[in-house]
């Protein structure tokens, strides 16, 4: 299953711009697991989920692409985790923090045209 989240929409804005985050040359290496759909006209989702060791710590580092194009990732590591997320009609990506993992997931679904029951369908 891609991503099981139940979806609170806030009316704030919370996310901070930010740059494409970035993934160290050698990440495909960590590949742990990966996930295909396929299920809808036009959009091949992927999902790709790494374990690389940074600083003697291992992190999980989740990338969401569609059609080849990265639109989300995830960075899970002790200190906390991050939602990076792209807006093409913003033209940056937007970092979310935890809290705000809902607004991360509407933008997700947003940037993707699926609605959450068929993106979560993905996963089945």
């Amino acid at each position: 299953m891609f991503v099981v989240v139940t979806l609170f929409l806030g009316n704030a804005f919370a996310a901070t711009p930010v740059a494409e985050p970035k993934l160290q040359a050698d990440i495909e290496q960590y590949l742990a697991k990966e996930i295909s759909c396929t299920k809808y006209a036009g959009k091949v989702l992927v999902k790709k989920t790494y374990g690389p060791v940074i600083g003697g710590v291992v992190r999980k580092i989740t990338v969401l692409t569609l059609n080849s194009e990265k639109v989300a990732q995830i960075d899970k590591a002790p200190q906390g985790t991050a939602y990076y997320v792209k807006s093409s009609s913003l033209g940056y990506w937007l970092a979310y923090t935890k809290s705000e993992v809902g607004e991360a997931i509407a933008r997700l679904l947003s940037e993707i045209g699926l609605t959450q029951r068929q993106f979560l369908s993905c996963g089945k």
